[in-house]
C-alpha cells in the first residue's frame, strides 16, 4: 500500500460532496530473495524427526554462499569417495584417458565398481601398487584441504588398516563409527564437487594446486561422467524430473549417502547429504528424506518454478 498517494485520494473523497469513494494506490513488488540461512532453517525442519546423525553440505556455486549442518563429522567414505578416485586418476593421466580408461572410469562411477575403482588405484594412480594408488589419494586430498578425507586400503581389503587420525574422527560429540578404511566428511566432499566444477570453467582450486594437471575438458569429463550415474532414488528423485546432475551416491548398513552437483534454471548448486543411523538406517526413512532436502534446496535457488 502507497499511504502517501493513498491518502491523497482519501482526503479527496472525504471532501468531495459527489465523488466519495477512494481507489487505494497498491504498488506491486517481487518478494526480496531468500537468504541462504532460511533454506537452513527449512532443513533443519526436514530433519528434526531424524533419529540419527546428518550432516549437510549445500554450496551456492554463483556466489559462493554456503549452508552447513554439521558439515565435519566423519562418516564411512563408502563409494562417495570414488569421486576422489577419478579426480586422482585424472591428475595422474598425463593425456586425456583412452578408450579403456574410460570404461573404467565410467564403471567406477556408475556402477559404483569395486574391481574397477581398485584398478585405477592401482594401474593409474599408484603407478602398479594399489597401497601406493591410496596413499597418493589420502596425500593428494590433503594438499587440497580436504584433511578429512583418506584411503587406508584399496576396496574390499581385509588386511587391517593402519590407524588414519583426522579432526573429524577425533571429535567425541557426535561419531558415526566411520570406516578405518576409507573417511570422508560433507564438506569435503562438496569442496571437492566444487573444484571439479570450476575447473570445467577453466578456473578453480585443482587447476591452481596442480598446474597444467586438468583441462577444462576433462573436469567437464567428469562431470558428464558422472551425470550417467541415475538410480531413480535419494537426490535425484527430489529434483523435477530431467534436472541435470552430476552425482555420486554410496551406503552401507548404517550409513546412506548423496554428493551431488546440481545444474538448475536459477543457479548451479553443489548438494551433499550424509545419514548415520546406529547398526541400520531405514531405506524407507532415508531416501524420501534426502529427495525432501533436495527438494527443499532446489526450491531455493529456484522460488519461480
Amino acid at each position: 500500500l502507497d499511504r502517501e498517494a493513498s491518502e491523497e485520494r482519501v482526503i479527496a473523497a472525504l471532501l468531495s460532496g459527489v465523488d466519495r469513494q477512494a481507489d487505494l494506490v497498491v504498488r506491486v513488488e517481487e518478494a526480496p530473495p531468500l537468504e541462504i540461512g532460511q533454506l537452513g532453517e527449512m532443513l533443519e525442519a526436514l530433519l528434526a524427526d531424524f533419529e540419527g546423525i546428518p550432516s549437510l553440505f549445500v554450496k551456492d556455486l554463483q556466489t559462493g554462499a554456503e549452508l552447513e549442518i554439521n558439515p565435519d563429522v566423519a562418516y564411512a567414505g563408502m563409494s562417495v569417495v570414488k569421486i576422489a578416485v577419478m579426480v586422482e586418476a585424472y591428475r595422474a593421466l598425463d593425456r586425456p584417458p583412452d578408450v579403456e580408461q574410460t570404461k573404467l572410469l565410467t564403471e567406477t562411477m556408475t556402477l559404483s565398481g569395486n574391481f574397477t575403482a581398485n584398478l585405477l588405484l592401482r594401474d593409474i594412480i599408484g603407478n602398479g601398487d594399489g597401497y601406493q594408488g591410496v596413499e597418493n589419494l589420502t596425500v593428494s586430498m590433503h594438499y587440497l584441504g580436504l584433511i578429512n578425507t583418506f584411503m587406508a586400503t584399496p576396496y574390499d581389503e581385509e588386511v587391517v588398516p593402519l590407524t588414519i587420525v583426522t579432526p573429524a574422527n577425533s571429535r567425541t560429540d557426535l561419531y558415526t563409527q566411520p570406516d578405518p578404511y576409507m573417511q570422508t566428511t560433507a564438506r569435503d566432499m562438496g569442496l571437492l564437487l566444487e573444484m571439479v566444477y570450476q575447473c570445467s570453467k577453466g578456473g578453480g582450486a585443482l587447476m591452481v594446486a596442480y598446474p597444467g594437471a586438468f583441462t577444462s575438458e576433462e573436469c567437464q569429463q567428469m562431470l558428464e561422467i558422472m551425470s550417467q550415474n541415475r538410480i531413480d532414488s535419494l537426490i535425484e528423485v527430489g529434483l523435477p524430473p530431467d534436472t541435470p546432475l552430476a552425482r555420486k551416491h554410496g551406503w552401507i548398513g548404517d550409513t546412506h549417502a548423496d554428493a551431488a552437483v546440481v545444474f538448475s534454471p536459477g543457479g548451479d548448486f553443489v548438494l551433499v547429504v550424509f545419514l548415520y543411523h546406529p547398526q541400520w538406517l531405514e531405506w524407507e526413512i532415508s531416501n524420501p528424506l534426502i529427495a525432501d532436502i533436495a527438494t527443499a534446496t532446489y526450491n531455493y535457488f529456484n522460488p519461480s518454478q
